[in-house]
């Protein structure tokens, strides 16, 4: 009976804490938030926020650069501005576009990624185009040398994977009492 409430009060546990992990955004010009972010997760919904950031042209496209584990064969678009479409324009990207949204509007999108990979953190590089033919590189992985670099690539950091179901608790057991 113990080891049940034990197990219900870990998976209680890493249920809290995923929660606290997913709402944290990358932060950068773009933003990208993973839910669970949890490393191997299944299913994981990515959003990608792309700032406006020109005053007299609209976003067209977003292309994003996968991370080590993830292909582009690995995504589903769930949502993007009316009209957008998905395209694979390699085995480790996939773009977003279609009609520039409206100057001054960000271009947000979703997609459903098969498996994130078995990693502290996942980085995604992107291209944001605009109607004018500007594009803004979000390319650069934040590194020891260089936490702030001046076009950061949207990181976000995940929790452990999850034990797999039914495995025991890593905890040793308690030792037999004396004189029994």
């Amino acid at each position: 009976m113990r080891r049940r409430y034990y197990a219900l009060a870990v998976t209680m546990l890493a249920g809290a804490a995923s929660a606290v992990v997913i709402g944290t955004p990358a932060s950068a010009h773009t933003g990208v938030t993973v839910s669970p972010a949890r490393a191997g997760a299944s299913n994981a919904v990515v959003t990608v926020n792309a700032e406006a950031e020109s005053d007299s042209a609209g976003v067209t496209s977003v292309q994003v650069f996968l991370p080590d584990g993830i292909t582009a064969q690995d995504v589903t678009l769930l949502k993007a501005p009316k009209g957008w479409k998905l395209s694979s324009t390699a085995a480790d990207s996939y773009a977003v576009g279609g009609t520039a949204v409206p100057v001054g509007k960000d271009a947000e999108h979703q997609v459903r990624v098969r498996q994130l990979p078995n990693a502290p953190q996942v980085s995604l590089k992107i291209l944001q185009t605009y109607s004018d033919g500007r594009v803004d590189r979000w390319i650069e992985v934040p590194s020891a040398g260089n936490p702030e670099p001046a076009n950061p690539a949207p990181t976000v950091k995940l929790a452990a994977a999850a034990p797999p179901a039914g495995a025991a608790p890593t905890t040793a057991p308690a030792p037999p009492e004396r004189g029994a």
